[in-house]
């Protein structure tokens, strides 16, 4: 799952342009929208892996273990949110939510 993951990431880092022109048309004014599409692509890969470990979890009786590492995650992003969207905007937080995605990935 996990390398499945990974060409997802490559693929949509290798034509971030090409998917963002076919979903909102061609422009300068996509050119963010690019950015911020490389950065989150990379979330893909902790997606697969954390949510079978989360699924996992369940299956064992272990739901609290999800909860609480899904809440601990939840208000860090949140926190960080607030201190790095004023500076960096779209690109801080896309930052937190792939960082937030690996440590749940971590957790779990």
């Amino acid at each position: 799952m996990l390398a499945g993951g990974l060409l997802l990431a490559v693929g949509g880092t290798l034509w971030a342009s090409l998917f963002i022109s076919l979903v909102y048309g061609s422009g300068e004014n996509c050119a963010p929208a690019v950015r911020a599409f490389r950065l989150l692509v990379w979330a893909i890969p902790a997606m697969f892996p954390y949510l079978l470990g989360g699924h996992v979890l369940y299956a064992v009786g272990k739901q609290r273990q999800v909860t609480q590492a899904m809440l601990a995650v939840g208000v860090l992003n949140v926190t960080l949110n607030l201190v790095v969207i004023p500076r960096w905007s779209d690109l801080g937080a896309s930052a937190v939510a792939l960082f937030s995605e690996w440590l749940l990935w971590d957790l779990l």
